[in-house]
């Protein structure tokens, strides 16, 4: 079985200061960190702007427009996402964007009770931030777009729930232009990636900061199938959960899976890590991005996934599956061996 790897356990092995070539910090920060956040940063204003006038002036197409702009807003985090190291782990940034898996539905119910109870301590940025970050993120915009009920309460001049959502958005659009402004400050993140060295308490040479950038793509494959496929798509097809996935009332489950994927790709393009390779390794960066593109064809369902049985189009998830553990295996194993690392195992095997 193909283990998935956290990024954290890379050692290294057989490693010269002459191993890597320079650049491929800068290069995943200007191609890909700072677009893709900045990006997110812009879904969110425009997000806000939606819910604002939704709030101000209800309708079926400002409710339209809302839930559009929470689909880009959510595909353009499925994006960014796959970056799991640098400001984003900072004052649970992470998870007051996206507080998932929910096990046991725990964020769901404080959700629900919170607009049953109209609870007005969660309808300023303030406050709301001081409560649990299950009220915070997506997975509580979505239910407030999305959920049940949302048809008729946000059509209704001055209800709480929209006042709700756009305090959800709002917070998210702090938390975004909070982490832009950590990359891009001076002495902020992207320099620290940039400059390796004693005085740099994150990253003292140049090995580490590149685990942390071959860990992004060795990684991320698992931690998509086993927290957005895995229940999903169950054992067989009776023991498929269809109403696990995330973003399921959004009918955005399988999207959010292929903008993961696509994001892996993107950065690893930008990465390039073929500089750091021979010539005759190339086959592996071009092996990882032709998974990757099976990947994202293998979520594109004939029948949306909610309007039919799962088991229909069961061949292409269990597809889907096999192809995120390749892309495991190519990041973990022959790339890590070609730029002299070796991969430890991850928690996300299971027992």
């Amino acid at each position: 079985m193909i283990r998935f790897i956290a990024p954290a356990l890379f050692a290294l092995s057989l490693f010269t200061a002459n191993a890597f070539a320079d650049g491929i910090e800068k290069r995943v920060v200007d191609q890909f960190i700072m677009p893709q956040y900045l990006a997110f940063e812009d879904a969110a204003a425009a997000q806000t702007h939606k819910l604002e006038t939704l709030c101000a002036s209800p309708s079926t197409a400002h409710l339209e427009a809302a839930r559009s702009a929470f689909a880009a807003l959510a595909l353009q985090w499925s994006r960014a996402e796959i970056v799991r190291f640098g400001p984003v782990l900072q004052e649970n940034r992470l998870e007051r964007i996206l507080f998932w898996p929910d096990r046991k539905s725990i964020g769901l119910k404080q959700v629900q009770r919170a607009i049953g109870q109209k609870d007005q301590t969660a309808l300023t940025i303030g406050s709301l931030q001081k409560k649990s970050v299950a009220l915070q993120g997506l997975g509580a915009l979505e239910f407030v777009l999305f959920g049940t009920g949302a048809d008729e309460a946000l059509l209704h001049q001055d209800d709480y729930r929209c006042q709700f959502g756009l305090t959800i958005s709002s917070a998210l659009l702090e938390v975004a232009a909070e982490i832009v402004t950590e990359w891009d400050k001076a002495g902020g993140f992207a320099d620290i990636l940039e400059n390796p060295g004693e005085n740099n308490q994150n990253y003292r040479e140049s090995a580490e900061t590149k685990r942390d950038i071959l860990g992004t793509i060795a990684h991320g494959p698992g931690i998509f199938h086993d927290t957005r496929l895995k229940n999903y798509l169950g054992d067989d097809a009776g023991s498929a959960k269809p109403k696990s996935g995330l973003f399921w009332r959004s009918g955005l489950t399988l999207k959010s899976i292929a903008a993961n994927v696509e994001g892996l790709s993107d950065f690893t393009q930008a990465a390039d890590f073929n500089t750091l390779l021979d010539e005759e390794q190339h086959w592996i960066i071009d092996s990882y991005l032709f998974e990757a593109k099976n990947a994202v064809h293998a979520t594109k369902l004939e029948s949306p996934v909610l309007e039919a049985p799962i088991s229909n189009e069961r061949s292409k998830l269990e597809y889907l599956s096999l192809v995120l553990h390749s892309m495991a295996g190519i990041a973990t194993d022959d790339l890590a061996q070609a730029l002299g690392l070796t991969a430890g195992f991850s928690s996300l095997d299971g027992d």
